[in-house]
Parts: C-alpha cells; structure tokens; sequence
C-alpha cells in the first residue's frame, strides 16, 4: 500500500480522499485532520553574517518575509519575528534582574545578534507570525569551530606571572609576560594569547598590530577572570591592526582609574578595548564575556564615512563608570549586542562640561555617529547619569543608545531593553545632517525616564515603530520636566530630504505612565503639547497611534487624557539615587521613590481597536482577544 504524504491542510479542517484503480474505488474522510504541518502564505528567508567561526563567535542574522495578510504594511515592522539559537544558558554579566529573565537562548525581530560562546553546530530557527495564518519557520545552520584546534601548538601563547600553567591548551607555549608573548610569536598568521586565570597584571600593555588572519585574546585555566589593572594604559589594543579575518577579546576583567563619582581625583586616561585607532580593523570582531570599568572609553572602533567599522558583536558584556562613552563607533555598521550591560554609576557627579580638570563624565552607553550598516540589540540593559555638556542649568541626561544620521534605508531592532535615566532616541539627528527615512523597530522595552527637561523617545525617522514600550516617569521632585509630553518628538531639522516624512510611523500597544504629584503630570506622548492623536503633526504623512494604555493617577486638571485605572506588579527596583552635581551635595529629591516602574498592565480588559501587537511586552501571545497596552491583562 502506497504511502501518501498530505500537506497544505490547516490543522482541524475536514479532509475528504478518493482514490480509483481500474473499476475499483474507495473514499474516506478525516473529520479533524491533525497530521503535517500546515501550509503557511507566508514567505520568510534567512541571513547570517557568516555560517562558520571560532568560539565565541558572534553573528547578525536578518529575516526578510512577506504575508498577505491584512495590516501587512511594511513587513520590517509588521511581522513578529521570533529566533531559536538551540543555545541555552544565560548571561551572567547583566547586574539588573530584567523582567525577561537572562536566558540567551532568544531574540525578537528582524534582525538579531548572537554570541556562540562554545563550539558545536547550531541549528538556528527563525519563526514569523502575522496573527492571520499559520506560522512560518526557516533555519540556518551555524558551526563553531573550537579555539584549541584552530590555535594549535604554539599559536596559543600561555602568560602567568606566578609561573602556574596548569591547564593550558596542549603544546602552547609559556610566557612570564605579554611583552614576552608577542616577541615570540609576532608574524604568526594565527595568534592566541591566554591569561591566567584568578591573577592580576599590572599594565600589561596588550597592544596588537600588524594583520595576522586570526587574533585571540581571552584566558585560560581555572577560577575568576585574570584582571588587567591599568592605571593609564588601554586594555587591548588593535591600534594600527588592518587586514584580519577574525578578531575575539574574551573572559577579561578590565579596570582603569576613572571614578565618575569622584571625578576630581581620577583623570580620564586609558580605553577598555579599542578595535582600530588610525586604521580600520577588518574582518568579524567578537567581544564576549568582558567588564570594563573606568575607562575613558569602554569599547571604541575606528571607521570613517568612506570605510566604515563593520561586524562588531558585543556578547555578555558589562561596561561601567565612563568618562566619555560606554561604546563609542563614529562609523559603523553590522553592530549586535546580545546581552550587554552599560550602565553609569547613579553616583556620578555631574556638571558644565568635559576635557577640564576636574573632568566631568559626559556622553551616554552607546553611540553610532554615522550608521552604515543595521544595528540591533537583545536583552540590554542602559544606564546614563551623565548630564550634557555645558547645560547644568537644564540637567539633561545623554541619550541611552542614540545611532546618528547615516545612509538612506539603514535597519535598527531593539528588543528587551531597559533603558534608564536619558531618553532612547534611536537614530538622532547631528547638526546640520539630513534626516533620512529608515527601518527602526523598539519592541519590548522598559524606560524609567529622569526629572529633566528632556524627551523620553524620540522620533525623527519614517519607518519607526514603538510597541510593547512601558515608559515610566517616576515621582521625583517638582521641576520643569516635560516626562511623556514629549514621548515622541516628532521636529525635524532635517526636513524631508529623501522622504523622511513620507514613510509610516507607529507606537501602539504601549503603556505609558506619569507617577509625578506635581503640576506636570501628565500623560501625552505628542510633541510639545500634542497628544496621541496628533503624533502625526510634525508633518509625517502617515502614522498609527493606538492602543495605548495612558496612566497619570496625579495629573493636573486641563487638557490632558483621562487617566486609566492599573493593576501593577513590581519586577525590579530601579537604582538612581539622586542627583550629584558641581559644586554641590546630592539633591536626594531627584532620587525615585518605591514607585512600581514595571509590568504596568489594565486592571480590566481594555478591548483593542484596529491594530495590535502579536505579542506583548514579554513575547506572550496575545491571541484573539488582544487589549491595550504592553501586557496582557
């Protein structure tokens, strides 16, 4: 009997079979088919930046799909995207409980970022839903290759200063110090260099040029990760280096002197890493499982608008007490960060300015200055205490991640953010640059904005969708501050150059919430004085504002949206402080109170209209009877 394979049947469907042979037939019918998988409309491709690598290895990978589906607009935007690494573990550098736990095993969107920390083969599943059909799934298959067979012998390179090289790699060679190191095995086309694990080297100078093929920095043996103590030198430098194929920093701790917190006594001298200074280093750049503290800059690459910085991925990282930037990419493009922590000390002491005695932190966790390729980052967590240059008066934090105007048509995805103090601008505009339309997508994020005068998200690209946001201004002390107000400032220095203006803009299924007692409080996410309606009245031609949950239990009478009853569950505790500025104490009523800051939901259904997300702020199905907000109630 003929084995018969049947596909393109929704599950649950009726099925009826006839089959004739000669004057002989036979019917049968299945009242609820339950076998095969269905077939889907919709059509969905994978990329990866690359499909084999040394571990760690970090990779981008892009999903480009297509449905027919109704409210299918701009598939970039519009279809949820869901990916399976068959990587498990968790990250262990973030410091903050995040609602969405730590397990690395997932991202959200079109484009995501992923750090292979062990070697093997990995099927990677990329799954599409646009909450009309069946799902689509598609896979890529990744191999990572392990570090002591691609450097073996003595391509690896031990350094202890205690002379203990138990558990080194087989047949690598021993070196008392770096210097040593590199004098030995400098010209080599495949280079490793490990750290003895659970010691400290003081200044050890780990500067690296020429153009090797491959280059490895990590450590080796048992115990805490070897500690590099720079009191002015940079940690790992690849100044000069050009041509390489591969380029991995793992399993450091790198501490430098700045105190941001005390400022006056520490001057900015040294960078975490540095991925090219005066020559573009080439090829695919993995930083994993590395702290950084009290650097001038914890990470920085070289580029220029001509030939820009590519294929950076930043896994498991966590970047601390800057005086200048937490990551710092002047032209980039091709950047992942996959579970990275940059967060400012809340302690830090701000004022009017940088590059003076007694130098001031300025400038947030992560900047772009020329965007050249997409960005994307999953399950980060963003701190900026750091008050703009020369504005004491308005005390305005940097933004938390800001990319700057680049090429037309560039890709953003975020998702799992928790972004705190400074606003999440997305892409932002330099003085005197053109706005260009985009591809930016925010999903699942949670914002606790500061007591400044200073927007929350900004929005000046077409192209930009915001769902699944929890925005939160917390109840610090009376001041000036617009909070939600400005939630989407929609002004455009750069007019309408390229279309800027003319492509879709989107927040909806958001929760936004404004806890100030005072005279501001309010709940607005338009620019100035806009509300949701009027999102769209910097001049975009097309946008869709909805199903947004609005709370501001204390809002002042006039004008403002009704306030919405919500039920509230804390997930973590937020950390500033308060408020340390030049010349003074700290100003303890600008530290946030006991507020609730998360997991804001309706404390009844709120019936959703027109479009809603798929999912909500923690990647839960919201299925067919969708509510406002970002959770589910």
């Amino acid at each position: 009997m003929p084995n018969l394979r049947w596909a393109g049947f929704p599950a649950g469907s009726a099925v009826s079979v006839a089959a004739a042979s000669g004057g002989v037939s036979r019917a049968a019918s299945v009242p609820a088919w339950a076998g095969g998988s269905p077939a889907s409309p919709i059509a969905l491709s994978l990329s990866a930046t690359r499909t084999t690598a040394t571990a760690p290895a970090g990779v981008i990978f892009e999903a480009t799909g297509s449905s027919p589906a109704a409210g299918i607009v701009s598939p970039y935007h519009d279809l949820h995207f869901t990916w399976d690494f068959s990587d498990a573990g968790a990250f262990g550098n973030i410091a903050s409980d995040l609602p969405w736990g730590r397990g690395r095993n997932t991202a959200y969107g079109p484009v995501a970022c992923h750090v292979f920390e062990t070697p093997g083969v990995y099927t990677v599943t990329c799954t599409a839903r646009d909450g009309v059909n069946p799902p689509r799934s598609e896979t890529v298959t990744i191999t990572v290759a392990d570090p002591d067979t691609v450097f073996a012998g003595d391509e690896t390179a031990v350094i202890s200063g205690s002379g203990n090289f138990a558990g080194k790699p087989a047949g690598a060679s021993e070196f008392a110090s770096f210097a040593a190191a590199l004098a030995a095995t400098q010209g080599k086309s495949r280079q490793r260099y490990l750290f003895r694990a659970g010691e400290t080297f003081v200044n050890p100078h780990v500067v690296i040029g020429g153009a090797g093929e491959q280059v490895y920095v990590g450590r080796f043996g048992t115990g805490a990760n070897p500690v590099f103590d720079n009191t002015g030198d940079t940690g790992v430098d690849f100044s000069g280096s050009s041509g390489r194929a591969e380029t991995v920093v793992t399993g450091l701790d790198i501490r430098l002197p700045y105190a941001p917190e005390n400022p006056a006594a520490t001057a900015p001298e040294g960078l975490g890493v540095v991925l090219g200074n005066g020559a573009r280093l080439s090829g695919f750049k993995t930083v994993s499982g590395v702290t950084i503290r009290g650097a001038k800059t914890g990470i920085y690459g070289f580029g220029t608008e001509a030939d820009p910085l590519e294929h950076v991925y930043l896994g498991d990282i966590s970047i601390r007490d800057w005086y200048d930037y937490g990551i710092l990419l002047p032209d980039a493009g091709y950047v992942g960060l996959a579970g990275a922590e940059i967060a400012q000390n809340g302690d830090t002491i701000n004022g009017s300015g940088k590059n003076a005695a007694p130098y001031w932190a300025d400038h947030g966790p992560f900047r772009i200055s020329r965007q050249a390729g997409p960005v994307c980052g999953n399950l980060c967590d963003l701190k900026s205490f750091n008050s703009w240059a020369g504005l004491s008066g308005d005390r305005s934090f940097q933004p938390t991640f800001r990319c700057n105007t680049g090429q037309l048509d560039q890709k953003i995805n975020l998702d799992r953010v928790r972004s705190e103090g400074g606003p999440l601008t997305t892409h932002n505009a330099t003085s005197g640059s053109t706005n260009r339309p985009m591809y930016a997508l925010v999903d699942k994020a949670h914002i606790v904005l500061s007591d400044h005068p200073i927007y929350g998200l900004q929005l000046l690209r077409g192209g930009t969708t915001f769902r699944n946001v929890i925005a939160v201004v917390p109840d610090t002390a009376p001041g000036t501050s617009t909070g939600l107000r400005n939630m989407a400032w929609v002004g455009d220095p750069g007019g309408n150059a390229d279309g800027n203006l003319d492509r879709r803009l989107e927040i909806y299924n958001c929760t936004f919430a404004d806890l100030r007692s005072d005279g501001n409080a309010r709940s607005r996410t338009g620019s100035q004085d806009r509300d949701y309606s009027q999102v769209g009245g910097g001049g975009f031609s097309d946008t869709f504002v909805g199903n947004n949950v609005d709370y501001a239990p204390n809002m002042a009478t006039g004008g403002a949206q009704p306030a919405e009853t919500l039920a509230t569950a804390a997930k973590w505790a937020v950390t500033y402080g308060g408020e340390r500025w030049e010349g003074a104490g700290p100003d303890l009523s600008r530290r946030y109170g006991s507020e609730v800051t998360a997991d804001f939901r309706p404390g009844a259904a709120i019936p959703a209209s027109g479009k809603t997300a798929i999912d909500d702020f923690y990647g839960v199905l919201r299925g067919s009877g969708a509510s406002r907000g970002a959770v589910q109630p």
